[in-house]
């Protein structure tokens, strides 16, 4: 859970390093289910879920945690979770999709092997 919004945090972070001009990145992840957003949002994985990561990511990237990993706050801390339905007229718009567009409230990968 969290898998996709973190590998391409992981992805930008990667590029961005190669870069000589520093850009602030905060990518935001809805979800429909509370609970899938509070487990996404602990950032910690079990093995079977990130076997296939590239060593120099894991390396890099993870903590052990007893029996589970989780992802450092250097990417952890760039990704936002909330809760949006796209199908719920009643449902309000994302903070971030708000202050992107500017619009008013109104009743977004899985870890592996680069390659």
């Amino acid at each position: 859970m969290g898998e996709e919004p973190y590998s391409i945090t992981i992805l930008i972070n990667e590029l961005l390093k190669k870069q000589t001009n520093k850009l602030m990145v905060n990518i935001f992840a809805t979800d429909i289910d509370v609970n899938i957003l509070k487990k996404a949002q602990t950032a910690t994985y079990q093995f079977e879920s990130i076997e296939n990561v590239k060593y120099s990511v894991f390396k890099k990237y993870f903590s052990s945690q007893g029996e589970s990993f989780q992802l450092t706050p250097e990417i952890r801390d760039l990704v936002s979770f909330s809760f949006y339905d796209i199908l719920d007229k009643n449902s309000e718009t994302p903070p971030a999709e708000r202050e992107a567009s500017g619009s008013p409230p109104k009743g977004g990968g899985y870890f592996g092997k680069a390659s």
